[in-house]
């Protein structure tokens, strides 16, 4: 199983919270949203093995004083890869209720058909989907927001964006 999280860090501590978790091996990215960062943990085997995952970015330290305040994790489900690009931006998606399990595989297929959509993930969490992005700007950016708001089954009620800073 693989997952995201979503870590916001003690003031001032997002630059030492990367580097950490990036020497350590985390996928992670430093981004401006409601996240500071946004990991990827990939392959755990069980909840055990995931626990263990995140006490080790939640209790992540400098000069042992805490730099993680929080976190939030999406556990994925199923993931769709359209191509091998570190996303510039993540989409946080919720969606609507959908008649049927193929109408549901349809609109995530149709939500990784729109331009400049790298990657969906079925999750677990506050959200049902995470979209990876990659647009050259936030005008981009905003439409490409739009066009998978505008995918039928995607919820336009609940939205999270968060760009990334450094890739």
């Amino acid at each position: 199983m693989d997952a995201y999280v979503g870590l916001e860090t003690e003031p001032g501590s997002e630059s030492a919270a990367y580097r950490v978790l990036r020497e350590r091996g985390v996928e992670t990215y430093h981004t401006l949203g409601a996240h500071h960062l946004i990991c990827r943990v990939q392959s755990f085997a069980n909840i055990d093995e995931f626990r263990k995952l995140i006490d080790s970015m939640l209790f992540t330290t400098e000069n042992n004083r805490p730099i993680v305040e929080n976190m939030t994790s999406y556990i994925i489900v199923n993931h769709h890869r359209n191509g091998t690009e570190r996303p510039t931006a993540f989409a946080f998606m919720r969606t609507s209720k959908l008649p049927s399990r193929a109408s549901f595989d349809k609109m995530v297929t149709d939500v990784l058909a729109v331009p400049c959509v790298v990657a969906v993930s079925v999750v677990v969490g506050l959200f049902d989907l995470v979209c990876e992005i990659v647009t050259k700007n936030v005008a981009e950016l905003r439409s490409v927001v739009d066009q998978i708001v505008s995918v039928p089954g995607v919820s336009s009620r609940s939205r999270m964006v968060c760009i990334v800073l450094e890739t």
